[in-house]
């Protein structure tokens, strides 16, 4: 059934007392007999809750004693009434301001019964804030955010995922299972916004390391064939509105192409942003009228008055250049064109006197002319502002005239910043000032394949390799590029010269490992492929990547070596419990080596259930009927699978194998014959294919 199956677990955890603690808390007051305050608190320190011990002033004595207490207790005045999780994690109910008299009346028996009570209700209003497609919380759930009493710093990221396919029936399924890789990568709380939206909050988090995990996730949803992951993210305080901001910024990622990322906070405070208006007005009132000009701009270091930095300016320009004004720790240069006047000339001047800046104390010095390229006179202030970005690269008090290097690291910033569009408009403009220039060439590739731009993106990276041929980055990006257009040969050539070049201490991961080793494996390099993924593993950061560990079983698998198929399938498993294509595996694993076929035969169904598109989890299954003698069920499951991919090699020899088990030798024969002329078997496809051939020969003699 191609229809995805319901969510259905209404057990309680842990989280669920913080996202939902509003709702629970009402639920919990309605219950009571009596006015009271309630809240929650846990047995163990817990960043999100309070403790029992903090919430009571308790000593960590008293503590251990309650939390070996299964029944409600009063204590100081309040209830607590302790709840045993699903999960067997421990909270409590903390009752408080009730009148003591009444809470004195309420028998034992009474008070085991509201516990009982309190468990089940408290499970029926988490339904109501769960989406039952995916397990997560919903836009029911988002919207308690702001209403959570807590001063962490935290981050809040939307992300627009979209689905390829233009049947209903697959999208559903991919949409379930992005939702099980989600969960299975990202380390904070997810929510379900529907139209293929997902929201994470991150708790005590700054959006720094939001943006790393927004990254981790983009990079896990490409290699699992998203074509778009456009992401908001926005940070502070739970209370701030953060939800609204990261989806004002999810509004801008959509502009910035198919893998678009806004950090809400950098809408407002941007390093190339302009001076105030009055400023602004100053300034183009001074060079209107001029055919060229240029402008310094000097960025100080600590607090001084601004007619004080004006003179410093003044002295250290030699009275070659006229302030305009000061503003935030920047003061803006006119800079008039004369025949004395030479921009490399006032840039060296500077420069050689930059440790005597850096005492005033000048951070740097960014300067920019016009007319340049096909700049406006405004976007000149821009420009300088791109400039004292490069010269922060450089020694403090460093000058720096805007050229092809400041737009290479003003577009690293923007491509960074996930501002996929303007930071190609960027790298353009630095090839206009240097053409050919490998890093610009590169970068630009890059960018290109962030907007699915694969042909144009080749190009650029065989440009680079024109002029250097063992180029290890562009060598990667273009493999990538010639597998993403449909060039897997050229593309495993190009990646494997990638992998025999890689400079000494470079960090280099999945982006080269991971679809060298795809591809071995799809054109039964099995030793090549296993050789390329161990190499990946023995590399640091590879033990959350649970597509090492599936390929590594599925070559292993090929190999024979079945011991260890089952426990690479084993370790992808335990990373991400949802992988379809591990789980048929380790089925097939367990039928083979005789683990038990039942077991192996409810890992391959469930994986068909989680994935029912994939034609290889239905060879899977076709194989795993095929060898525990379930003739009929094999061949569903078979023609399943070709009808999913025709010329799927290894379910035709299946096929021909249980025609020959049908006496149909003629027909088996046919059948491996054309899957002969049809080109796309492996050498060890052609080999099973000739020996069973062979046999049918034989038999028939």
């Amino acid at each position: 059934m191609l229809f995805p199956l319901l969510y259905d677990d209404d057990a309680l955890a842990i989280t669920d007392f913080f996202i939902l603690q509003v709702p629970f808390a009402h639920s919990v007051e309605a219950t009571l007999p009596i006015p009271a305050s309630v809240t929650f608190a846990t047995f163990q320190k817990n960043e999100q809750l309070p403790c029992v011990g903090d919430t009571l002033s308790l000593a960590p004595k008293q503590v251990a004693e309650l939390e070996d207490v299964a029944v409600p207790t009063r204590m100081h005045g309040v209830l607590i009434v302790p709840l045993t999780l699903e999960s067997t994690e421990r909270i409590s109910v903390v009752i408080s301001d009730a009148d003591p008299a009444l809470l004195a009346k309420m028998s034992e028996q009474w008070l085991c019964e509201l516990q009982v009570i309190l468990l089940k209700q408290l499970k029926n209003v988490r339904k109501i804030y769960i989406d039952p497609e995916t397990g997560m919380y919903n836009k029911r759930a988002l919207w308690l955010l702001k209403e959570l009493q807590h001063d962490a710093l935290s981050s809040f990221l939307f992300i627009h995922t979209g689905m390829s396919s233009r049947a209903a029936s697959v999208n559903m399924i991919r949409y379930q299972q992005v939702a099980d890789l989600l969960q299975a990568v990202v380390p904070g709380y997810l929510f379900s916004c529907g139209l293929q939206v997902f929201g994470v909050l991150f708790f005590d988090t700054a959006a720094e390391k939001a943006a790393q995990a927004c990254k981790v996730l983009q990079k896990h949803l490409k290699r699992d064939g998203m074509r778009k992951v456009q992401v908001g993210i926005a940070s502070g305080n739970i209370q701030q509105n953060i939800v609204e901001k990261a989806w004002e910024g999810l509004l801008v990622a959509e502009k910035r192409g198919p893998f678009g990322v806004c950090d809400a906070g950098s809408l407002v405070d941007h390093p190339f942003s302009l001076p105030s208006n009055p400023l602004l007005k100053k300034i183009q009132r001074r060079w209107r009228g001029y055919s060229r000009f240029a402008v310094a701009v000097f960025a100080w270091d600590a607090a001084a008055t601004n007619m004080i930095r004006e003179q410093d300016v003044l002295e250290i320009l030699q009275g070659k250049g006229e302030c305009i004004g000061s503003e935030q720790g920047r003061t803006y240069v006119f800079l008039p064109y004369n025949d004395d006047f030479s921009l490399p000339v006032i840039t060296e001047q500077l420069n050689s006197c930059k440790k005597g800046a850096h005492v005033l104390p000048v951070k740097g010095v960014g300067i920019a002319e016009w007319p340049t390229l096909g700049y406006s006179k405004t976007q000149t202030l821009v420009n300088c502002a791109k400039a004292l970005m490069h010269s922060s690269f450089l020694e403090p008090g460093s000058a720096v005239a805007f050229d092809h290097l400041t737009l290479n690291i003003s577009g690293d910033y923007y491509f960074d910043d996930g501002d996929f569009q303007t930071a190609g408009k960027e790298y353009r403009y630095g090839l206009q000032l240097l053409p050919g220039d490998i890093n610009l060439l590169n970068s630009l590739g890059v960018t290109l394949v962030e907007f699915n731009q694969y042909s144009r993106a080749v190009d650029c990276f065989k440009a680079v390799l024109l002029k250097h041929e063992d180029n290890h980055m562009a060598l990667v990006n273009l493999g990538l590029a010639q597998q993403a257009v449909g060039a897997k040969r050229d593309a495993m050539a190009t990646l494997e010269k990638a992998r025999q070049v890689i400079p000494e201490g470079e960090v280099v991961g999945g982006e080269l490992f991971l679809p060298l080793g795809r591809l071995y494996t799809e054109f039964g390099c099995t030793e090549q492929a296993i050789d390329v993924l161990l190499q990946w593993s023995s590399r640091s950061g590879c033990e959350k990547e649970f597509l090492l560990y599936r390929l590594l079983g599925k070559n292993y698998f090929t190999k024979g070596d079945y011991t260890k198929a089952i426990a690479a399938c084993q370790r992808a498993l335990r990373i991400y419990p949802q992988d379809s294509v591990s789980l048929s595996l380790l089925g097939a694993l367990y039928v083979v080596e005789k683990q038990g076929d039942d077991i192996g035969l409810r890992l391959c169904k469930q994986a068909v259930n989680l994935d029912p598109a994939n034609p290889d989890n239905l060879y899977r299954l076709a194989f795993v009927y095929f060898h525990t003698a379930k003739w009929k069920e094999a061949r569903e499951a078979a023609n399943l699978c070709l009808r999913r991919r025709r010329n799927h090699a290894e379910c035709g020899i299946l096929v021909a194998r249980l025609d020959m088990k049908q006496g149909l030798c003629v027909r088996a024969e046919r059948r491996l014959i054309q899957l002969l002329k049809n080109g796309s078997v492996t050498v060890r496809q052609q080999a099973e294919i000739e020996r069973r051939l062979k046999e049918i020969s034989a038999n028939t003699l």
